[in-house]
Formats: structure tokens, C-alpha cells, sequence
């Protein structure tokens, strides 16, 4: 089709036209025309739109996301997933949180799987049950990987501490600790406890003060099953790392690390009694002296959920404690212990637990869960 750009003309109204006489006083005069380009526009042009979202395609509720196509089989997971490059993390069309999402129409898990990477993990199962006999490892550890989504940019930073002062807990679902003072310096103030409003992994501890302080513990991941029924009977754990002990020069130690996120999205929920669900605050680091590093604070132990990792000590005689990590079976949060004060570097806090979340108002527990699910 061809159109052609015609103007219409004007009398009565003053237009300065070029090449036309522009007093309307003068009376009628020729009208100019002017050029203009012929432009070729198909009937069946294209529009650039993009696809229509599928809502067969679309799961969950505290992170939807919909699949580009559905899954035809079953997923058996059995080997670590790096949620930036594992070629398990599916497709989507929509994805708020920009989670991995690896899916089947059921899912098993067996063995050890550790889950590392910068993007939060869900598992789907479209058709069926989420079933996990094994060990889902999405904590982060002082010496070795971080949990998927950890230290989330939306994690409010705590205020620094001054000179030697240790550094403050990651706060999350509970509040860090505060860092404990050193020579001539206050320890950080811990950030208040958030929300768990999207799908997000937990806060670091701070970085104490001092020419050589010690590096706060990353903060624990974040992981979101999705199916019609989810059976635990294994461990998922997204608990923080301990901070790290000052280095020599009277220099303040890290704060631990605060837990992560663990999120059911279903209306069927057993956690067997054999089974734990864990996210609880790292420990954070000792002091250190002139000469001497601080001890590291401890990450902490899954195998005994309740139990706070320890800070730090035995390091340095004037060197402060870290203080212990957030941990309870008891209560839906629990925060991370103040370090304590050195005579050189301060101790660096315990990070804060993070959160066990259910969408499944009268789940089945009977294992143990730190923080207890809310």
C-alpha cells in the first residue's frame, strides 16, 4: 500500500508559508506545495509484540513464575547446581525474583547437592511431589561456597564500626548482634530485621574496624519448593558463615553471617522426624592482638539445629569473643550475640537466624526446624 501525504488548504487562517505572501491583507495568493516523501508501509507489517504468557504454564505464589514449556519427566537431582550456569535452570516467561528455576513433573532429590551461584533456586514439580531424601546444601560456608541469592542487595547495611571495633551480625529474619569494642573505637550497630517479601537471600555480617579486620560471613541463601505436596525427609539448610578473626594490628573481627530463606509453596507439607530445615546466623570472629590473629567464628552445625555456632575465642588474650550465631526450634527468630570487648580488636556479633516460611496452614513436623517455620 502507498500513501501519499496531502495538505489541504488553508484560507482563512495566517500560516508564514515559504515562497507565499504572508499578509492576509493582500488577498488570495498561490498556495506553495511543499514535498514530502512517499512512504511505503506493508499491509501485513508486523507488530513487535512480545508472546502471550500461558497461564497453564505459570506456578507459585510467593514467587510465580511461568515456564516457557512445560517439563514431560520426572527430575531426579543428584549433582550440585550453579544457579548462574546450570543447564538445569529452565526457561521462563516470567520470573520476578530472576530465581533458577529447575522443574519436572516430580522432583527427587538424593545424595549431597550443593547449590551455589548469584540467583536464588526454586524447585517445581508441575504434576506432582517435591520429594528430598538427601542433603540440599544452600548455606554459605567461611572457607568454601555461598548459597544461591546470597547477601541480597535489598539487606539493609548496618552501621560501621570505628577504629578497632568489631564488626556487627547480618540481620535478616532476626537481628545481628552488635560488634564489641576494641581499643579506641565502638563496635557496628546492627540493621533491624526485615521482611521476607520477595525471594531473597540472607544479609553478611559487617567488616570489623581497623588497618587488618577480619571479613564478615556471607548470609545464607535462598531456596523455594513448589509442587502440590513437598516431603522432607533429609536436611535443606541456608544458614550463614561465620565472620572471620581480626588480623594482627589490634584490629576488629567480621560479624557473622545471618541465615537465608526457605520458602514451602504448598498446601501439603511433611517434615518427617528425621529430617532438618535450617537457617541459622553464622558465628562471628575474635579480636586481634598486636601480633596475633583473632579466631575465626564457626558456621553452623546442621546436624543440631538449635544449637548457636560459636563465636570465636582462644585466639588472642586481647582479643574480644565473637559472639554467637542466631539459632532456636522454639521461636519463628532468634537474633545473633553482641561480640565482645577487647582490649586490642573487638569481637565481631553473630548474625541473626533467617526465615522458614510454610504456605501450608497445618503442615506435619516432626524433625527440627531453626528457625521454627512461620
Amino acid at each position: 500500500m502507498r500513501a501519499a501525504l496531502v495538505l489541504p488548504v488553508l484560507g482563512a487562517c495566517a500560516f508564514n508559508l515559504p515562497g507565499g505572501n504572508n499578509n492576509p491583507k493582500d488577498g488570495p495568493t498561490d498556495t506553495p506545495v511543499i514535498d514530502m516523501p512517499v512512504i511505503d508501509m506493508p499491509a501485513d507489517m508486523p507488530v513487535d509484540m512480545p508472546p502471550p504468557i500461558d497461564a497453564a504454564l505459570c506456578f507459585g505464589t510467593f514467587s510465580r513464575v511461568c515456564l516457557e514449556t512445560a517439563p514431560t519427566a520426572q527430575l531426579s537431582i543428584t549433582s550440585n547446581i550453579n544457579t548462574q550456569t546450570s543447564a538445569l535452570c529452565q526457561q521462563t516467561t516470567q520470573n520476578p525474583d530472576g530465581a533458577c528455576v529447575v522443574a519436572g513433573t516430580t522432583v527427587t532429590l538424593t545424595g549431597t547437592v550443593v547449590v551455589a551461584g548469584g540467583r536464588p533456586l526454586i524447585v517445581l514439580a508441575t504434576e506432582g511431589a517435591i520429594t528430598i531424601d538427601g542433603i540440599l546444601d544452600g548455606a554459605s560456608h567461611r572457607t568454601s561456597t555461598s548459597g544461591p541469592g546470597a547477601n541480597s542487595p535489598d539487606c539493609i547495611a548496618a552501621t560501621a564500626p570505628k577504629n578497632s571495633g568489631g564488626g556487627a551480625g547480618g540481620s535478616f529474619g532476626a537481628a545481628g548482634g552488635n560488634g564489641g569494642s576494641g581499643s579506641g573505637g565502638v563496635g557496628g550497630i546492627a540493621a533491624p530485621a526485615q521482611l521476607a517479601t520477595k525471594l531473597r537471600g540472607g544479609c553478611a555480617g559487617s567488616t570489623g574496624g581497623g588497618s587488618q579486620p577480619g571479613v564478615g560471613g556471607d548470609g545464607g541463601g535462598a531456596i523455594d519448593f513448589v509442587a502440590s505436596a513437598v516431603t522432607i525427609n533429609g536436611l535443606v539448610e541456608v544458614s550463614g558463615a561465620g565472620g572471620n578473626g581480626g588480623i594482627r594490628s589490634d584490629s576488629g573481627a567480621g560479624g557473622g553471617g545471618s541465615g537465608g530463606l526457605i520458602v514451602f509453596d504448598t498446601a501439603a507439607l511433611t517434615i518427617s522426624s528425621l529430617a532438618k530445615v535450617v537457617a541459622n546466623g553464622g558465628g562471628g570472629g575474635e579480636g586481634s592482638g598486636d601480633f596475633a590473629n583473632g579466631s575465626a567464628g564457626f558456621d553452623p552445625n546442621p546436624a543440631n539445629p538449635g544449637s548457636p555456632a560459636a563465636g570465636g575465642s582462644g585466639g588472642v588474650n586481647g582479643g574480644g569473643n565473637g559472639g554467637a550465631g542466631g539459632a532456636s526450634t522454639t521461636l519463628t527468630s532468634a537474633p545473633g550475640a553482641n561480640g565482645i570487648n577487647g582490649i586490642d580488636g573487638g569481637g565481631g556479633a553473630g548474625g541473626g537466624t533467617g526465615i522458614v516460611h510454610s504456605l501450608d496452614a497445618n503442615p506435619t513436623v516432626t524433625g527440627q526446624v531453626s528457625p521454627k517455620l512461620n
